[in-house]
């Protein structure tokens, strides 16, 4: 595993441990999501191995359902009331297309990832969250480092990636009552995925990859 996803990894453990223990004056939130994620085409493609150097097309990627958890909590100072720090969790299917690719010297590679592929993506993202509270609603931004796990197969190969990215969103969060609420969000990732041996033994392909999604869930805070 690369570098940088261990240190993320570790940095996820170390804010799990830190909202499990976090002081009585915390206000602590666990919520679910679910939506709808439209990843931009995956970008900038280049081969690997033995087609190192040699440019695709870009890949079309699929729409996809996006589902997920988060858990977080904001500090109940009077003064840091706005700031919190959230860990979540959520997956999609942005499925490679059949569709119509050019590569000179691409060869297997380029029938492979031409005849569609299935594509399972899971983000483990850590966000700081800045929010502005008016009686009931609470718009809502946030940053933070992700870490994307993606899997590609098809009848030929399966293949798989992980790597750190950049996780943004922001969101409109309504209390229902002074615990139970419903959020409405928008999220954006982006990351570069390198898949080794996609299609045929010794060839691989790199890209960018970057997918905004829509997302509604339901959050219960334990105030």
């Amino acid at each position: 595993m690369r570098r940088p996803a261990r240190t993320l990894l570790a940095g996820l453990a170390g804010a799990c441990l830190l909202l499990i223990g976090s002081p009585v004056q915390a206000e602590v939130y666990v919520a679910g999501q679910v939506g709808g994620g439209f990843p931009q085409d995956l970008r900038n493609v280049e081969g690997t191995g033995t087609i190192h150097g040699v440019k695709f097309d870009d890949l079309d990627l699929a729409n996809t359902l996006v589902y997920g958890g988060k858990v977080g909590y904001f500090f109940d100072d009077p003064g840091w009331k706005w700031f919190g720090i959230e860990a979540e969790v959520f997956a999609g299917n942005p499925h490679v297309k059949q569709q119509q690719i050019t590569a000179p010297g691409g060869g297997a590679t380029v029938t492979a990832l031409g005849n569609g592929a299935h594509v399972r993506t899971i983000t483990t993202a850590l966000n700081l969250i800045l929010r502005y509270s008016y009686k009931s609603i609470q718009p809502y931004i946030g940053v933070g480092l992700a870490y994307v796990n993606a899997k590609v197969s098809d009848e030929g190969f399966s293949v798989s990636d992980d790597s750190p990215g950049l996780n943004l969103l922001a969101g409109l969060k309504g209390f229902l009552t002074n615990n139970l609420a419903v959020f409405g969000e928008v999220k954006y990732t982006y990351t570069s995925f390198q898949f080794e041996d996609a299609g045929v033994v010794g060839s691989g392909i790199k890209g960018i990859y970057s997918a905004p999604a829509v997302v509604a869930g339901v959050a219960w805070h334990f105030k």
